[in-house]
């Protein structure tokens, strides 16, 4: 659901446009109004707003100094300048402030709702690509920890070439290490394992405990890396 504020300090031209898109029965819009500028400043204040529709000449506070609280309080509102006042400069002034569209109340009911559809469309898009992105920032995080292992070992095995690492890739890969600094490798091997655990669990939840021992004991080491090699060998990498 969103939510659009309708501003303009003509009160029927207010209830005109509320009763417009009332009837336009846009999905997914709750739809407010106020024919003060100031009450409007109050309103985006208390409560989210995503798309201003606001008049631009307005006593108190004009229309781009409601645009600028919008933006301030809730950085992703959407903003659509109506004015009845088709001069260059205002046109000029709402490119400027980054506006969605500028509509003169002059245009007909069908441009006015156009408009409107045409930026929940654009919030729709954004959604979506928000979506896709956090989506894959979730796929990255769960694969991070896999090809931090795969960099490393290539590393120890010198199938990674001493020009690729750089502190570059290190910070790519989350790893807290300086390229430009000697580095302590210490290795490790786990021989036997408790005898209750059994042949399922022994390799992976073990050496998942080992390394949380290790980061515990290494903690005051700002600059590490753990590595678990396979289910009962490790290697750590570590810089004073």
């Amino acid at each position: 659901m969103y939510r659009m504020l309708i501003v303009d300090d003509e009160p029927e031209i207010t209830e005109s446009l509320y009763e417009l898109f009332i009837s336009a029965e846009l999905p997914n819009l709750d739809i407010l109004r106020t024919c003060s500028s100031r009450e409007a400043a109050s309103m985006i204040a208390a409560a989210k707003i995503d798309i201003l529709l606001t008049d631009i000449r307005m006593p108190g506070i004009n229309g781009f100094q409601l645009a600028e609280t919008a933006r301030r309080n809730w950085p992703k509102c959407r903003i659509v300048f109506l004015t009845g006042y088709n001069e260059f400069e205002y046109a000029y002034n709402a490119i400027k402030s980054d506006c969605d569209d500028y509509i003169l109340k002059t245009e007909s009911d069908r441009e006015i709702i156009r408009s409107i559809k045409n930026t929940i469309e654009k919030m729709e898009k954004s959604y979506q690509d928000s979506q896709l992105l956090a989506r894959a920032k979730d796929q990255l995080k769960l694969v991070m920890p896999l090809l931090r292992k795969e960099f490393i070992i290539g590393v120890l095995k010198g199938a990674v070439r001493h020009h690729e690492i750089s502190n570059e890739k290190l910070n790519e890969l989350g790893i807290m290490l300086d390229s430009s600094s000697e580095v302590f490798m210490m290795l490790g091997r786990v021989d036997e394992l408790p005898v209750q655990m059994d042949a399922d669990s022994k390799g992976t939840e073990y050496m998942m405990a080992v390394n949380l021992i290790l980061e515990e004991a290494l903690a005051r080491f700002q600059n590490k890396a753990i590595v678990t090699i396979d289910n009962n060998s490790f290697v750590c990498l570590i810089q004073n």
